[in-house]
């Protein structure tokens, strides 16, 4: 199942996919969930633990149970910033922490 979510290649996951749309998204959020949607359905729907409910989004098979995504509103959800450089300043692994986000970004 994290093939499905964080695969790169050959053929790309949850994520990949989700930031590629993200990237190539520009002013309607309408417009970006919509081709999220069918960039998944076509690179994810042969996966076992995928399925796919068209534009409302999609379920992913966890070993605990079916979990549901809305599509409304991913894109703009995904751009969100997971860490805040200013927020960490006054934390005693700053340092370690900088290098991560030098890493990622």
């Amino acid at each position: 199942m994290c093939d499905l979510i964080e695969e790169k290649k050959p053929k790309p996951g949850i994520f990949s996919v989700m930031d590629d749309a993200c990237a190539t998204a520009h002013a309607d959020p309408v417009e970006a969930d919509r081709s999220l949607m069918q960039r998944l359905g076509g690179a994810c729907s042969s996966h076992a633990h995928y399925k796919d409910l068209g534009q409302a989004g999609f379920m992913i098979k966890h070993y605990a149970g079916d979990v549901t995504y809305e599509a409304s509103g991913m894109t703009d959800k995904n751009k969100d910033q997971l860490v805040c450089k200013s927020c960490l300043k006054n934390y005693s692994g700053f340092i370690i922490i900088s290098k991560i986000i030098r890493c990622l970004t």
